[in-house]
């Protein structure tokens, strides 16, 4: 562990994070709304959150609010190799950057999970209702199911869109990310 002179309530500033009370506060690295969720302790040197499980020293604290790596962390913190200090040079809009790219993330992790679900769902539908329709092609509940199954977005539109939120880059995702809110909308 590093030897960060600085205290986590003023690294929390620095990052425009709310400090809080006590060693507790709200989480932004999964933003979170649960105040108590995050704990630092300024005698150990370490912080963990109860909800998304990060946890660290404050120079990882520093890493992933930013997600900036090692050498960046300790820039920011204002440490050098050589004991000195060196002028900041991460931007004041990195943290909140940051903060929208993780947010981001859970978000698209979140959906990806319910369009798995859906597209599933949809699937195992009309291939019950192919099924059905290929013994009795008059089978009304057959047809209606199928009319269930592709309802929506189409599957193809679906699974094209689960590929930009499980491997996209960030704009990829924020993409189709917009895309779902369209289509969500419009139903």
């Amino acid at each position: 562990m590093i030897s960060v002179p600085r205290s986590f309530e003023e690294i929390l500033q620095q990052l425009e994070w709310d400090p809080g009370h006590r060693g507790r506060t709200r989480c932004q690295l999964h933003g979170g709304d649960n105040p108590p969720s995050f704990s630092y302790n300024e005698e150990k040197g370490f912080f963990k959150c109860f909800s998304c499980g990060a946890k660290g020293d404050k120079v990882t604290l520093v890493m992933l609010s930013l997600g900036a790596g090692f050498k960046e962390a300790l820039a920011f913190l204002g440490i050098t190799p050589e004991g000195g200090s060196i002028q900041r040079i991460v931007s004041p809009r990195q943290p909140q950057e940051a903060i929208l790219r993780r947010g981001l993330h859970l978000e698209c992790r979140r959906i990806g999970r319910r369009l798995r679900d859906e597209f599933y769902r949809r699937n195992r539908i009309i291939g019950y209702a192919s099924e059905r329709l290929s013994v009795n092609p008059d089978d009304e509940l057959g047809w209606r199911l199928l009319e269930i199954g592709y309802k929506g977005i189409a599957l193809d539109e679906l699974e094209r869109l689960l590929d930009l939120i499980d491997i996209g880059s960030h704009e990829d995702k924020l993409a189709a990310w917009r895309a779902l809110r369209r289509a969500e909308k419009s139903q």
